[in-house]
């Protein structure tokens, strides 16, 4: 594996992605999702609605633009599927 410089990240570039802290529903039926990563990288949001399945639609990006990897993502579509599973990844 060749290392390369990622955003102030030093190493191999990681292949997992970042970590799920929480999902709470708004009062407008949106999900506010959060979660932490590696600092100031850039993550890929993905969604399915069946766990069983490999349908993760790509549904936005955030970046963890802070020395501490927060992410939060606000998912407007959610109000459509009555059940949805979410993941952040590294493109």
């Amino acid at each position: 594996m060749r290392a390369r410089r990622t955003h102030g990240w030093r190493g191999p570039r990681p292949t997992v992605g970042g970590t799920l802290n929480g999902v709470t529903q708004l009062p407008d039926g949106r999900m506010q999702i959060g979660g932490t990563g590696l600092p100031f990288e850039y993550y890929l949001v993905l969604a399915n609605t069946n766990l069983s399945t490999t349908n993760w639609m790509h549904i936005g990006s955030v970046s963890s633009g802070d020395e501490f990897g927060l992410l939060e993502f606000i998912d407007t579509n959610a109000v459509n599927h009555p059940m949805r599973f979410y993941r952040f990844v590294i493109p």
